[in-house]
């Protein structure tokens, strides 16, 4: 049988599905849910009047020659500090709309679009400041789905105004230039910023000598301004002095999303993007905490229900290494409250007796180099601690977890593919290790997609081929998602995203391979907003997962893999489902400790045990995963935008557009 679970209407067009493979449609009626209107949408650019601004205000900004159109009430913040500003005192940053340009090449006066007036920044009551937060964040839900809507963007530099957030309101306002293809209004949104900052002030100086110029250079470069800011200014800056060698280092560091420079893109502050705003910021994973207690005591009860399932000497370890983690993560008072003690068992000798002396002697073990890799690894994964440090780009990939696969440079299958490539087969051992997880691969594909070559995409063409074997499919959505993760959803990325259709047919195997590629799809599908029948799609991986006696190595290799997947879903049975996992991996105990008798075997169940039990602290993720989809999407467009303009007559082209 053959089972579609993309839910993508363009994608259902696209894809040519045998006619045996039903397409599973969600019956709740939509899939993002009611939508909030938010008034007044602001009308487009040059319309030469002022517009309400949904707020009951009226105002435009301080414009020269030109139309006008004010875009609500002004901006503010004290510069001095955090570039945000948060809601203090500070001067307006009141934005007007216009259009003023000198002649072509002269340099005379700038564009003045979004032309700047410091001077009237009213102050807001807590009320108001509240009720714009909301605003914005329901903005933010309509742009996680629709990214590239420029209205979208222009209401929400609005909003940010609102709440004085200068940088919020610029990069917003450069984003839905860079959408409307307005190189006019991107030059203006820099323009604005710069009138903000004294130490800027000398870009609206056509006549600056020569040395004034490099000290303006430097404070462009200031190590505080976000990617969006730095690259802004740059362009100013290369308009400005019609320096080419200036917008190519732009250009050269944007397209790449700053990779090499540490210099992190703009977080919005004023509100999270989705849900209630934590302190875990939006691109790392974020566990529950004592403050969600109800919820987790909840969980924690659930999964006890489902690991009952096994002998009391099981269930008793099951239940001292979770009261470990729990102390770790929230308190050992509230793990002696939610897991009562059971008292240490275990023959003296055997395999349980070793573990029960481990867990009882936590954090302070004796030295023993008697003691297997895999007892260690047990041991290093017991409290789960660094997944409270991993990003959420770590989890998609696989920094947590062991790699699903590897790429052997001497697997006749893989050389074979790669020899029908001129450029991927000549790619030097730095590029194409003996061994390697992909990230070389990936990083390799990248430069050449970067450099122009219109071949970077070819294997995965290769693998697109409905001749191509399942293990290719694999690789080929891994190195995608490799690419993706670490250089951002760009729209040439997504042409390649494999149809995520699950065959379930008999001569169709089913190993870590066709697990992996399921479980990559189903990431790419989340990075670009495609829909799919999570429950319906964990369910059919979860039933395909060997149980007790067979297909140990196949469970033991998927596992971790499919757990960290599972975090991501969004589905109102996701924690069924976990729980569900929970049960089969205490049966896979109690045949390791009983029938197989094999220590390795009880390390690595006891290491899976460890990343379900803290799956009970995670409620947090698929809430988390929204925010950070929504930075890197927004990251895409700005990079997508400089590798428009990455041509040797790249600065040439973006001048003449504005």
């Amino acid at each position: 049988m053959i089972v579609q679970l993309d839910l993508d209407e363009a994608e259902r067009h696209r894809i040519k599905r045998p006619s045996s493979a039903p397409v599973l449609d969600r019956q709740d009626g939509s899939w993002w849910g009611t939508i909030v209107s938010l008034g007044r949408t602001i009308s487009g650019m040059m319309t030469g009047t002022a517009e309400d601004n949904g707020f009951g205000n009226t105002r435009s900004g301080t414009v020269g020659a030109g139309a006008r159109s004010g875009l609500g009430r002004g901006l503010g913040s004290d510069i001095a500090g955090d570039m945000d500003g948060g809601l203090g005192n500070g001067p307006g940053l009141g934005l007007g709309i216009g259009i003023g340009i000198g002649k072509p090449g002269s340099r005379q006066g700038f564009p003045r679009l979004g032309k700047t007036s410091l001077m009237d920044a009213p102050d807001y009551s807590v009320a108001e400041v509240n009720s714009t937060r909301e605003d914005i964040r329901r903005i933010d839900k309509r742009l996680l789905v629709k990214i590239e809507d420029h209205h979208l963007w222009r209401k929400r530099a609005e909003m940010s105004g609102k709440m004085k957030a200068i940088v919020s309101a610029i990069v917003a306002q450069g984003t839905a230039s860079i959408l409307e293809c307005n190189q006019s209004g991107l030059l203006a949104a820099a323009m604005e910023f710069a009138r903000t900052e004294k130490s800027l002030s000398r870009l609206f100086d056509e006549n600056l000598p020569a040395l004034e110029r490099g000290n303006l250079l430097s404070a462009i470069r200031n190590p505080a301004l976000d990617a969006e800011l730095h690259y802004l200014l740059h362009l100013a800056f290369a308009w400005r002095f019609n320096d080419s060698d200036i917008f190519r280092q732009a250009v050269d560091s944007m397209r790449s999303g700053y990779a090499g420079e540490k210099r992190p893109f703009h977080s919005f502050k004023e509100g999270q993007v989705v849900g209630p705003t934590r302190e875990t910021g939006a691109n790392s994973i974020g566990l529950m905490t004592a403050n969600d207690l109800p919820r987790i005591r909840m969980n924690v009860n659930n999964f006890l229900l489902h690991t009952g399932c096994a002998t009391i000497d099981l269930v008793g370890i099951a239940r001292a290494q979770f009261t470990i983690l729990l102390g770790k993560h929230l308190s050992p008072e509230i793990a002696a409250g939610l897991l009562s003690p059971m008292p240490l068992d275990g023959q003296k000798g055997s395999i349980l007796g070793k573990k029960w002396k481990d867990l009882d002697s936590f954090p302070k073990l004796p030295e023993d180099d008697r003691r297997l890799p895999s007892t260690n690894r047990w041991l290093e994964t017991i409290t789960m601690e660094k997944i409270r440090e991993i990003s959420l780009s770590d989890m998609f990939t696989g920094k947590l977890y062991r790699p699903s696969f590897m790429f052997v440079r001497d697997d006749p299958e893989l050389s074979a593919e790669f020899a029908k490539m001129q450029w991927m087969k000549a790619l030097p051992e730095e590029d194409f290790p003996a061994t390697s997880d992909g990230k070389p691969i990936a990083r390799a594909i990248y430069r050449r997609f970067s450099s122009g070559n219109a071949d970077w995409s070819e294997y995965f063409t290769l693998a697109a081929k409905s001749w191509a074997s399942l293990h290719t499919k694999a690789r080929a959505q891994r190195l995608l998602l490799l690419l993706v993760t670490e250089f951002s959803p760009l729209q040439e990325f997504g042409k390649f995203i494999e149809p995520l259709i699950l065959d379930l047919s008999k001569r169709s195997p089913w190993d870590l391979y066709s697990l992996t590629l399921y479980c990559d799809i189903y990431r790419l599908s989340l990075v670009f907003q495609r829909k799919v029948d999570e429950q319906r799609l964990f369910n059919i991986m979860l039933d395909h997962l060997p149980g007790p006696p067979h297909g140990w190595s196949d469970f033991r290799d998927s596992a971790e893999h499919f757990i960290l997947c599972l975090f991501l879903n969004g589905s109102p049975v996701r924690r069924f489902q976990l729980d569900q996992m929970a049960e089969r991996t205490m049966r896979w105990l109690h045949h390791a400790v009983h029938k197989a008798m094999d220590e390795k075997m009880v390390d690595e169940i006891l290491t899976l045990l460890s990343f379900l039990e803290v799956g009970t602290l995670a409620d947090l993720v698929p809430e988390n995963l929204e925010q950070h989809q929504f930075q890197e999407r927004r990251r895409a467009v700005w990079m997508e935008h400089a590798q428009n303009f990455s041509s040797d007559t790249g600065f040439q082209e973006w001048v003449k557009n504005i």
